[in-house]
């Protein structure tokens, strides 16, 4: 018996040996990264007023509000900087998109000239179209036909991943990124930067162990200083600093730039939290010695910041879960993606809070999205569609991505941010 079991392992280990994957390096591309993960400060010292790090201090200079100390009367009163956080959440993104893109009706057809917007994985796709007030291509983004649409499955058993290293590829989103990024939404992010604006994403150098922001604003308005040759490298550093930012481990390969082995931001933090509240901070320390106007900060996390329950019995022929039965079966697979699922979910909850200390507004999915009705279905009822699929999708509802839109249209409209900026 032990030998017929030594025999397996060995035979395992030249099996999983034999699916190491070549990395795929993009050179050139020098991105500008700051590190997020700078150390506390000492107990009791928080608010000694410590020099602030060079990311805080660009964060605070975006943010750092109008003086008004000598108001004309022929002016209009100065308006006040504000801030975005878009965290991860995957499909979950279609909530935030629908929730900005009815921020911006309500506020007469215009959002606010974000002065700082950050994203982590989902946020950071979100965050260039709603960064140049386009949320109505961040709603196109999550409207899809198929998942197809977004990732190329490549792999759905644990035989599978382990040879392809990844459920499926992300190469439709960067052909669906590359297609948004036109010159003119280069040029105005370009134009952003000029203007003091600043937009970051969150990524994580799976080697380092570190989180990074990338200042995508740099990175653009590096495109339009370029010369036509160099701006095609420069438009696809930005977009695979997008798909680094989104590609969750099992689930999407790392994208390799400039040597950097980089996933999911989300791995080290749900939205950007202390840096960024650090400079908010800062910033409000500032207005209030000079008395300007204070900044406005608004937190949106694209998940309900809880672990979705797993049925633990054989799913019934309809995909319903019985309340009782034979119970499920278990495989590495299945028990290492639940373990990210939870682990994920922890970060993402010290994030959000830390983010929500912070924030003017703060809102996040809610239990009773399952039950909210768009079209005459539920968004529960919408997945147990797109469940019933042949085959199923691995990451992205089709139906519930729409009825998710619709529900962060109605939170929007019940919280009124547009009355807050």
């Amino acid at each position: 018996m032990m030998a017929k079991t030594g025999l397996l392992l060995s035979v395992t280990a030249l099996t999983l040996a034999g699916c190491a994957h070549k990395p795929i390096d993009v050179t050139g591309c020098d991105l500008p990264l700051s590190a997020l993960s700078t150390p506390p400060p000492p107990p009791g010292l928080e608010a000694v007023g410590a020099a602030p790090s060079a990311y805080e201090a660009a964060i605070a200079t975006a943010l750092a509000p109008p003086t008004t100390e000598s108001p004309q009367p022929d002016r209009a009163p100065a308006q006040r900087p504000v801030s975005l956080f878009l965290s991860g959440g995957g499909q979950n993104g279609a909530f935030g998109a629908g929730f900005v893109d009815a921020w911006r009706a309500g506020g007469g057809g215009s959002l606010p000239a974000f002065r700082v917007v950050t994203g982590i994985s989902t946020g950071a796709l979100i965050g260039t179209t709603v960064f140049t007030g386009h949320s109505d291509r961040a709603v196109a983004g999550y409207t899809i036909g198929s998942e197809a649409d977004l990732v190329d499955v490549k792999a759905r058993g644990l035989v599978a991943r382990i040879r392809e290293g990844a459920a499926g590829t992300l190469d439709p989103l960067r052909r669906r990124l590359a297609t948004t990024l036109d010159d003119t939404l280069m040029g105005e992010i370009a134009a952003a930067d000029a203007a003091g604006r600043k937009f970051f994403v969150g990524v994580v150098d799976a080697r380092e162990g570190e989180a990074y922001a990338v200042d995508m604003t740099a990175l653009a308005s590096r495109w339009a200083a370029a010369e036509p040759a160099a701006r095609l490298r420069i438009r696809q550093c930005y977009v695979e600093a997008l798909v680094a930012s989104s590609s969750v481990p099992l689930a999407a390969p790392p994208v390799y730039i400039d040597g950097r082995m980089l996933v999911d931001g989300g791995m080290r933090f749900g939205v950007f939290r202390a840096a960024e509240a650090n400079g908010a901070a800062l910033a409000r320390s500032q207005a209030a010695a000079q008395r300007g106007v204070a900044p406005a900060s608004f937190v949106i996390v694209n998940g309900t910041l809880a672990v979705e329950r797993q049925c633990p019995f054989a799913a019934n022929k309809d995909g319903t879960c019985p309340a009782s039965g034979t119970l499920r079966d278990w495989d590495l697979l299945d028990l290492g993606l639940r373990s990210v699922d939870i682990l994920t979910n922890q970060v993402y909850r010290f994030s959000a809070d830390a983010a929500a200390a912070a924030g003017t507004g703060f809102v996040r999915i809610e239990p009773d999205a399952r039950g909210h009705v768009f079209n005459g279905r539920s968004c529960a009822d919408w997945r147990t569609l797109d469940q019933a699929d042949r085959p199923p999708p691995v990451q992205f509802h089709k139906r519930e991505m729409l009825c998710l839109i619709d529900y962060g249209r109605a939170r929007s409209q019940a919280a009124k941010w547009w009355e807050r900026n």
